[in-house]
């Protein structure tokens, strides 16, 4: 049998050995010969004798049976015994001998060490994950009381689990008021019908900050503690903007307590079918000693129907053989409750050998078998915590080197458990060579806690050869003295989010590589093209003058003249249109006169009108002033693109140019007794042209983009309304249009300024070359003047009577140097829009 019995005798106080039964010899490795009159001193280990000797003196004081656990090793083995000390009296009732029993139940001991690690992986992987898990008692009269928080909790809310028992409602009075009320209060309804719910509600975390929290809450009734016992996931979502899914979380506290059950002895005489019961076996199958007949039948009657045959043939097999007997089966008691046992035997022969009595003994082992279902549960809910979760879970034991991986683990690399051992090393062989050691310093760096975290972006070898992007990070576990001994951690595949990083990079980089292309290009076309070309239409303008040309010759110095002239026009819209893009286009707000800038646009498209037999018309309104305050360069270029596109695109009838002034009065907000006066210019500029297509009406204001009718002309760069656009917005103003495609088209630009209304009837000289008004200019400027040809005095005042600062610094650059004090005036002048100045000394120059 597995049960050891022991006698000890009992004299003056101390214990001597009397004798072990076979059983007993046999796990002690001790004979009975060996131990007959020992000590416990004598026999065990001094580690273990002391805590016997005790016990045999506890049942000697006591005067009755006594049952203990304890652990007593023996022939280097680690064992655990339930043991019972019963004391033998004699005739004068004094105890003189000790029977001891005892079972080896270190199976038991094993499943509850097991079970018990299985729990501390739990709660180290459930720590790991970051969310904030917690247990409370909740009470019928509201209260409640902190059972367990996670590491999480600290983490999220700022709290441990200690400082919730010490002032549970401190975390209460956290939760934003108004949430308080209409969230959280109305829980204790749930959590008394026992409902799971879900929440979402504002906390003030320690720090100060106020985040956003996800509570998943989940209530059992305790029948027997009296309360409802809730577990709460919850989880920070202030900074969430994508959900993957919601990790399915669901944590029961267990209380596991394995109760050794009281042993059941039986004796079963096979010859006469007669069975003896001590009381604990009758307790055992739920019977009353005293209300049953013993017999086998009563034992079969008791029996699981599924497990009663499994059970007779392995006793009539141990009979056979005369070998142990030990099964596990189930009992029914009379109340229908269902308990497991776990029944030994041993057959015992007469002098012929053969099996004449059956020993044994049955113990309750329903505990240890709801230990083990709540192992397998333990761990299938394990199991399903790491499928919910898309990251691999790798568990690292630094004594052993030996690492524990989940199954998403192996399936982000393409492998499955059974391509790895669990040798640490195994996972180096298959980082890239160029990432290895790095991942080794920053693992010692953590390990050594000269890091405060450890997380690494790695590539990784799949099974097929390819690599993929990872991030591995962990948290270990420090012994005393501060030696780490275990690693646990996640491994998340971040390919994706490398690849759109490298994308970016690589647009970035293309990007600067084609605004340097840009710049580059542009510098070109402003050094090498703008000056040849200026020299080609210099040369052109006083071969003019030659009267000896024909009319074939001057009408290809015409050709030549546009052709250059509108390579100008393209070069100057690219190059203000590159500024425009940079952000380098400025405002430059000065007095404008608006008399004489009408005069200059009608001058310069009166003859280009004149010459397609259409009417150019410019009508002034009386609402507008003389004098604004606006940027006169870029209105008038604003003026000159609308209108050369009008005169370009029409071939039959009119175009007319538009202008008047509006006022607009408005309260001011901070003193309802004070107006606000804004001015506004409005511009119109109307043709009988071809017209634009609906279509193209949100097309004609792109970059290098015409409509219909300017592809089919051949004529313009696709830059002049881009320019114009982008010109009426820097000045804070708008512009939009209106066509009938074969009627017209009506451009209509509105502009902020500030003017004096008064001033719309004061008569100003503008710059007509008959009313002139302006200082004498110096009488050397004059004397260097006149060392300059008739054609070149010709062509600079012509470009000043029609304000064209170009033509005028292009003249310019072709003074002698040693009249470099005429040239610096006369750049000065006409770079602050000073013709006037330059027209009174070319006028009459000698």
């Amino acid at each position: 049998m597995g049960q050891s019995i022991f006698v000890i005798d009992v004299k003056e106080g101390e214990f001597y050995y009397a004798g072990f039964n076979p059983t007993c010899e046999r796990v002690t490795g001790i004979s009975t010969i060996a131990a007959q009159g020992k000590t416990p001193q004598q026999i065990h280990n001094p580690q273990f004798a002391q805590i016997v000797r005790q016990h045999y003196q506890e049942c000697l004081t006591l005067g009755d049976s006594i049952t203990y656990e304890e652990y007593l090793p023996f022939q280097g083995q680690e064992m655990w015994w339930l043991t019972t000390l019963t004391p033998i009296r004699d005739q004068q009732s004094q105890i003189y001998r000790i029977v001891g029993t005892s079972l080896n139940v270190t199976p038991q001991q094993k499943i509850e060490a097991a079970l018990q690690q299985s729990q501390t992986k739990l709660n180290d992987i459930l720590n790991s994950v970051g969310a904030a898990i917690a247990s409370f008692r909740l009470f019928a009269n509201y209260d409640w009381e902190y059972e367990y928080c996670s590491a999480g909790s600290q983490v999220i809310f700022g709290y441990e689990l200690q400082e919730a028992r010490l002032d549970k409602y401190s975390w209460m009075s956290r939760v934003h008021v108004d949430d308080r009320v209409a969230i959280l209060m109305p829980l204790f309804q749930d959590f008394f019908a026992e409902r799971t719910v879900t929440v979402e509600y504002r906390f003030h975390h320690p720090s100060g900050a106020l985040i956003w929290i996800s509570g998943t809450y989940a209530s059992r009734r305790d029948w027997a503690a009296d309360c409802w016992v809730v577990t709460v996931v919850s989880h920070d979502i202030t900074d969430r903007k994508h959900i993957e899914a919601a990790l399915q979380r669901s944590e029961e506290q267990r209380r596991l307590a394995l109760e050794f059950a009281h042993i059941g002895s039986w004796d079963w005489h096979i010859a006469t079918n007669t069975t003896v019961w001590n009381e604990t076996h009758f307790h055992l199958l739920g019977l009353v000693p005293s209300q049953e007949r013993v017999s086998q039948q009563l034992w079969r009657d008791r029996v699981h129907p599924d497990d009663l045959a499994h059970i007779e043939q392995a006793k009539d097999e141990a009979l056979s053989t005369q070998t142990d007997y030990s099964q596990e089966y189930r009992v029914v008691h009379p109340d229908g409750s269902i308990r497991w046992m776990l029944g030994k035997g041993r057959a015992v022969p007469n002098a012929e050998g053969r099996p004449v009595r059956m020993l044994g003994v049955i113990m309750d082992i329903t505990d240890r078998k709801q230990s083990e279902q709540a192992l397998r549960d333990s761990e299938e809910q394990l199991q399903l915590v790491l499928d919910a979760n898309h990251d691999g879970i790798w568990d690292w034991n630094l004594l052993t080197n030996q690492v524990f991986r989940s199954r998403q683990w192996y399936e982000i690399i393409g492998y499955t458990p059974n391509d790895f051992t669990i040798d640490y090393e195994e996972w180096i062989d298959r980082i890239h060579p160029d990432d290895v050691e790095m991942v080794l310093i920053a693992q010692q760096a953590y390990l050594k806690r000269r890091s405060p975290d450890y997380i690494v972006e790695l590539r990784m070898r799949c099974k097929d050869g390819s690599y993929k992007w990872c991030e591995s990070r962990g948290t270990a576990q420090w012994d005393g003295q501060g030696r780490p001994f275990r690693m646990v951690g996640s491994l998340r595949d971040i390919t994706a989010r490398k690849q759109r990083s490298a994308e970016l990079q690589r647009a970035k980089e293309s990007a600067e590589a084609a605004n340097l292309a840009k710049s580059t290009f542009l510098s070109n076309v402003n050094h090498e093209l703008r000056t040849p070309l200026a020299i080609i239409l210099g040369c052109s303008e006083l071969m003019r003058y030659d009267k000896s040309l024909s009319s074939k010759q001057r009408e290809r110095l015409g050709t030549i003249e546009r052709s250059v002239q509108h390579l100008m026009d393209l070069i100057n819209n690219v190059l203000e249109l590159s500024k425009i893009e940079v952000g380098a286009a400025k405002l430059h707000l000065g007095i404008v006169n608006l008399p004489d800038l009408f005069q200059s646009l009608e001058d310069m498209f009166q003859m280009q009108a004149r010459s397609k037999k259409i009417q150019l018309g410019i009508d002034r309104s009386s609402s507008l002033p003389q004098l604004v305050q606006t940027d006169e360069s870029k209105l008038r270029q604003i003026l000159i693109n609308l209108l050369s596109n009008a005169v370009k695109f029409t071939e039959v009838g009119s175009v007319q140019l538009k202008a008047w002034g509006s006022t607009h009065q408005t309260l001011v907000e901070s003193s309802p007794l004070t107006s606000s006066v804004s001015h506004r210019l409005h511009f119109e500029v109307a043709d009988t042209g071809l017209g634009i297509a609906p279509g193209e009406i949100d097309q004609i204001f792109e970059a290098f983009v015409q409509a219909e009718s300017g592809r089919k002309s051949k004529k313009g760069t696709g830059l002049g309304l881009t320019i114009t656009r982008q010109f009426v917005q820097l000045m804070g103003g708008q512009i939009t249009v209106r066509s009938v495609l074969g009627e017209g088209t009506l451009f209509s630009v509105e502009l902020p300024t500030q003017f004096d209304q008064s001033q719309s009837t004061v008569s100003l000289p503008t710059l007509s070359l008959d009313r002139l008004n302006t200082p004498q200019p110096d009488q050397t400027l004059k004397a260097r003047l006149s060392m300059m040809s008739d054609t070149w005095i010709s062509s600079l005042h012509q470009a000043a009577a029609r304000l064209n600062a170009d033509r005028c610094l292009r003249l310019i650059e072709q003074i002698p140097a040693e009249h470099q004090s005429l040239a610096l005036a006369l750049r000065d002048w006409v770079n602050r829009f000073q013709f006037d100045r330059v027209l009174s000394l070319t006028r009459d120059p000698k």
